[in-house]
C-alpha cells in the first residue's frame, strides 16, 4: 500500500473496513445512513416521503446536538 522507493503519497486510503468485526465502524455507517436519510427528506420531502419516520424519530435529536453543519432541518 505505501510501498517502497519514490512513493510519498498514500496510494490507495485503508477505508473498506468490515462492520460487522469493529463497532465503531458500524456504528459510524448508521450515523451516516440515518443522516443521509435526513438530508435527503428535508431537501425534497415529496420525493422521500418514506424517510419522515426518521425526521420524527432523530430529527429533533440531531438538530439539539448539531453544533456545525451544512444540513439543516
Amino acid at each position: 500500500m505505501y510501498g517502497g522507493g519514490a512513493r510519498r503519497q498514500l496510494v490507495e486510503p485503508p477505508f473498506h473496513l468490515e462492520s460487522h468485526r469493529y463497532q465503531t465502524v458500524q456504528a459510524a455507517d448508521w450515523i451516516a445512513a440515518l443522516v443521509g436519510r435526513l438530508g435527503a427528506f428535508w431537501k425534497e420531502p415529496d420525493a422521500w416521503p418514506e424517510n419522515e419516520v426518521f425526521v420524527r424519530y432523530f430529527g429533533r435529536r440531531l438538530a439539539d446536538v448539531q453544533v456545525r453543519s451544512g444540513i439543516r432541518g
